[in-house]
């Protein structure tokens, strides 16, 4: 029984496969000669020949089928032997009128063109992007295909298409391809004698879904806060065409190609914003997505105090075994996750709740730290002797930091300046207070900083500076600026050459065609660029996004280009042509 149920279900299985297999049929296509327009007689390879003579060119009845005595064997029928140009011969010409040979003797030829070589087509899409990979072509736009086809003999009589396995048709319009799907394209050609092209097969997929895109964050974070030592990993997904590249922008920074993960190390602290987008093989983009976070670089500030008895001898403050060490930290943006404690160089452990000094003489060294919930740490240790000594001990030197006023860029950890942008010293003590800051430019001689200064000279500069408190504690700060006072060089291309030129008021003007595209681009050594400008004819000034093109006939254009980088440092360029 089982087996006459596996018998039927292989038969059913045979019906279907067949069935869709004659749907997809090509139609029969009979040989037959052809006699164009010249009057040229194309016929079929394998299609038998038949020679008859007739006393007259209508005179069917009055027809005698040739036969042949030496060649009996291949005659009736009787097949050309030659692809192309074959000939019936007879011996010598024979005047009309007189019924003589015609002299000079020469032969009398019948041509036929044997034809048994099938048309080649091909197909052409009318997309705007597209690319193919294992065969089959994937476009981002709604098509249009059509057919050609050529025959080196007696020419192309029809094309025939099919889309999803339909009945074939013969190609007269455009077709259309509008849906996003996987299509199924046959086609092939026949010549005029029937000879039918291979069966040509290809798969076009038509998509116009863009990717998708995600953020992971590598390393702790806080709810939206972050730190430098994390990275931010960007994957993109597309179900078809693929994922060819994912984009992204932090804060108003240049947009850049993704790799791998983002490294946040050069954000400053405070706010911000990454913006990315993942585009497919197709150019399909997907929208812009971002991602809001906040930078915390700064580790908790922590500090120690005693709690407890104490008690003042001889102007020394002593502490009894009841003593207790309390660790207080405070944290700018994340939060305290956790203080860790050591005395005496022993092993870190939890801090909980204020803790009793070890019995013994002499000095304590405690030592701690806190980690918040990016995991910025601050290390701090203090000796305890359980004295304390008035007046109060001022033992901080100042914090000391540097501003610019004016136009800045960094990239990496270097900063650009241009001639105009004032370097600001500051300083901050929060205990005896600020007596000066003393400042050494490139080496030079101290000097005391009175006010805001500009660095005329283009290069590098190293700027060392000392403040002092009014206990003349005093602290060091070291950096490096880099001036950049060179405008941009500015490159101008014609998508093709000048082809003649014309003086137009004494002056050498190229003459160009109308099809004309002038690329702009630029370059700068340093701080690279903010943006490119133009203004064709004294009109409004365009920001330069693609080429520029569209030129009108018999006009001069004059276009004025304008070049700006990060620092506002400007350059300009003009160029002149006529279009003809």
């Amino acid at each position: 029984m089982q087996r006459i149920v596996k018998f039927i279900l292989f038969i059913i299985f045979i019906l279907e496969t067949s069935s869709g297999l004659y749907a997809q049929k090509v139609p029969e296509h009979p040989k037959k000669a052809y006699q164009s327009a010249e009057g040229k007689l194309f016929w079929p390879k394998d299609l038998p020949v038949y020679i008859r003579l007739s006393a007259s060119d209508a005179d069917s009845a009055n027809s005698f089928l040739m036969k042949s005595e030496q060649t009996k064997k291949h005659t009736n029928p009787y097949y050309l032997d030659t692809e192309g140009i074959n000939y019936i011969r007879s011996k010598w010409a024979v005047d009309p009128k007189s019924k003589q040979t015609v002299y000079p003797k020469f032969e009398v030829m019948w041509e036929v063109y044997r034809d048994g070589t099938p048309p080649v087509s091909q197909m052409k899409i009318n997309d705007g992007n597209s690319f193919k990979r294992k065969r089959k072509i994937y476009l981002s736009q709604k098509a249009e295909i059509t057919f050609s086809a050529q025959d080196a003999m007696s020419g192309v009589a029809e094309i025939y298409y099919s889309i999803d396995e339909k009945p074939f048709q013969p190609f007269e319009n455009p077709v259309k391809l509008e849906q996003e799907k996987e299509y199924i394209i046959k086609s092939y050609s026949i010549d005029h004698t029937g000879n039918v092209e291979d069966l040509n097969e290809q798969k076009i997929i038509l998509d116009f879904t863009t990717p998708t895109s995600s953020n992971t964050v590598e390393g702790t974070y806080f709810e939206q806060i972050l730190s430098g030592k994390n990275s931010i990993k960007l994957t993109a997904s597309d179900e078809s065409a693929g994922v060819a590249s994912i984009y992204y922008q932090l804060d108003t920074l240049v947009k850049k190609k993704y790799y791998k993960p983002v490294s946040l190390d050069q954000l400053e602290e405070g706010d911000h914003q990454i913006y990315y987008y993942a585009v497919d093989s197709l150019g399909n983009e997907e929208p812009k997505q971002s991602l809001s976070f906040y930078i915390d670089n700064t580790p908790p500030i922590i500090t120690s105090d005693l709690l407890g008895d104490s008690f003042i001898t001889n102007g020394k403050e002593y502490s009894s075994g009841r003593t207790r060490v309390k660790l207080t930290a405070i944290d700018n943006k994340a939060g305290v996750k956790i203080i860790y404690y050591s005395i005496e160089g022993g092993e870190y452990q939890v801090y909980e709740k204020p803790f009793f000094l070890p019995s013994k003489q002499g000095e304590v060294k405690i030592s701690y730290y806190a980690v918040d919930q990016v995991n910025n740490q601050s290390y701090q240790s203090a000796g305890r002797d359980a004295t304390f000594t008035s007046p109060y001990l001022d033992l901080t030197a100042p914090r000391l930091s540097h501003q610019f006023v004016g136009d800045t860029y960094q990239s990496r950890d270097t900063i650009f300046i241009n001639t105009d942008t004032k370097v600001k010293l500051q300083g901050n003590d929060s205990e005896s207070g600020m007596k000066n800051i003393v400042y050494k430019f490139n080496g030079a001689v101290d000097s005391i900083y009175n006010q805001p200064f500009t660095i005329n000279k283009a290069g590098l500069h190293e700027i060392n500076m000392i403040g002092y408190d009014n206990v003349n504690n005093s602290n060091s700060h070291r950096f490096f600026v880099n001036v950049d006072s060179e405008a941009p060089e500015i490159t101008s291309i014609f998508s093709v050459k000048p082809y003649d030129s014309e003086v137009i008021d004494g002056e050498k003007i190229p003459i160009l065609p109308r099809q004309t595209q002038i690329f702009l681009a630029a370059t700068d050594d340093k701080v690279g660029l903010q943006s490119i400008s133009y203004a064709i004819n004294g009109q409004e000034k365009q920001y330069y996004n693609n080429a520029i093109s569209g030129f009108g006939a018999d006009k001069i254009y004059h276009i004025a280009i304008e070049v700006i980088d990060k620092l506002g440092n400007q350059s300009t360029q003009s160029i002149k042509f006529k279009v003809k």
